[in-house]
């Protein structure tokens, strides 16, 4: 559940070795997206145990399928499934005569690059390696410049579907991102979030949708609205000892919580997006570090952190600052 895989995966480790018995070295995580892509370089695969040839057009069709056929609670459907899907694919690609290397390879570097193939790893000397190389999606980074010469910004959303469903897999998102410079150095930035849900029934249904916001460490927020209307922004309640106690009384307004995570502040809150419906977010908030238009020269930098297993959503940046700034030196590079 953390926004950094690598501590999501050291906790998946740590479960694994309670359960084996067994050190774990390492975690690997990939998605529908990845597995998609290997069936897009390799062709069509036969799963004997289920009788079914698996293409990336029908994959997550028969996953969801498998999983609720007779399904009931502690189901282990849809993992078995893809299971055998993985031994289905393992011995296409070790025991086929021809293999398409160069387009395989190409996916598997195309799917790390995204964020569709992930690993984390014991060894902290083997981990620096792949978390400078954003091969961990961790929050690592540069971090606040010092103030008034250098600004490091940071942006990311992330995303958890609590519906119990697989709602998510038909929503689709544009974000649009404005930072704005005043007159005496303050940066306040307006993000605004698009969704659109064209489900309609199961697998899909409404999206239940935990908001994360990952901003620069102290970041303020200012307001949310949803599709226009200014939402009552109250703390919220994450002590399980209150809101599950028999008398708790939910707060009134938008539930929202805070907190700071490896170098960053994290806003946090439920939103709604109907069946078949849009809804659009937008949240506005202010840095704390200010720059100082005295000096001759200053340097912005933004990070856009993309999360795992979404696949790509446009993107729309714009900078607004005081006539008396003048660009010399403005470049644009993919970061994630």
């Amino acid at each position: 559940f953390y926004v950094d895989f690598a501590r999501s995966a050291s906790s998946a480790g740590l479960l694994l070795s309670k359960e084996l018995g067994k050190r774990v070295d390492g975690v690997i995580g990939v998605d529908v997206s990845f597995v998609k892509s290997i069936l897009e370089a390799v062709g069509p695969v036969y799963v004997a145990d289920y009788k079914e040839t698996v293409t990336s057009s029908n994959l997550f069709k028969l996953a969801q399928s498998h999983a609720e056929k007779n399904f009931f609670p502690g189901s282990r459907q849809k993992k078995d499934f893809l299971k055998s899907l993985f031994n289905a694919m393992q011995l296409n690609i070790t025991f086929r005569e021809s293999l398409p290397y160069l387009p395989l390879a190409k996916t598997i570097s195309e799917s790390v690059f995204r964020k569709h193939l992930l690993f984390a790893f014991n060894d902290k000397g083997l981990q620096d390696l792949f978390t400078v190389n954003n091969w961990s999606s961790t929050l690592w980074g540069a971090p606040d410049g010092a103030p008034s010469t250098s600004i490091n910004d940071f942006l990311g959303i992330n995303e958890a579907n609590l519906g119990v469903n697989k709602a998510n897999y038909f929503v689709k998102r544009e974000l649009f991102h404005n930072v704005n410079i005043d007159d005496k150095g303050n940066i306040s930035q307006t993000l605004k979030i698009e969704y659109e849900n064209s489900s309609n029934a199961w697998p899909g249904g409404d999206y239940t949708n935990y908001l994360r916001v990952i901003l620069p460490l102290n970041a303020v927020l200012f307001s949310i609205s949803f599709d226009g209307v200014s939402q009552e922004i109250v703390p919220a309640v994450t002590d399980p000892r209150v809101y599950e106690a028999k008398n708790f009384v939910k707060p009134l307004g938008l539930e929202v919580e805070k907190y700071d995570e490896s170098g960053k502040t994290i806003y946090g809150f439920l939103v709604n997006i109907e069946a078949g419906r849009s809804k659009a977010i937008e949240i506005k908030y202010v840095l704390t570090q200010k720059i100082s238009l005295n000096l001759p020269t200053f340097s912005y930098k933004l990070r856009f952190f993309k999360q795992p297993g979404t696949d790509e959503y446009p993107y729309s940046f714009s900078l607004s600052y005081p006539k008396n700034i003048r660009v010399v030196n403005g470049k644009s590079m993919f970061s994630r």
